[in-house]
């Protein structure tokens, strides 16, 4: 199972009425060391599941992908400094070019 990936834990009859969700988004966290489970965050109740009862989406995240993670390439920059013609200096003549 892949850490920080959206998983839905399964809440117990005793845990919920009968219009309350019957599952909570969670991210799966990994493996609870002292009990047999899977360790789960439900970061709107900040309550931590183990719990065997887990169904795991390994490619979705829980966290919504944003611009800021990762590269971000911005085309319009290139067009930018590809617009801008440079001419050499007068000044500044090749040693070739030089007058006496």
């Amino acid at each position: 199972m892949i850490k920080s990936s959206q998983s839905y834990i399964h809440l117990p009859i005793k845990e919920r009425s009968k219009l309350n969700l019957r599952a909570l988004k969670c991210i799966f966290l990994g493996y609870s060391p002292n009990k047999k489970g899977y360790k789960c965050f439900h970061p709107p109740t900040k309550k931590y599941f183990i719990t065997m009862d887990v169904k795991f989406f390994e490619h979705l995240s829980y966290y919504p992908k944003s611009d800021l993670q990762g590269e971000y390439y911005d085309d319009k920059e290139d067009l930018f400094y590809d617009s801008i013609h440079v001419e050499p200096c007068p000044n500044f003549l090749h040693p070739e070019e030089t007058t006496n």
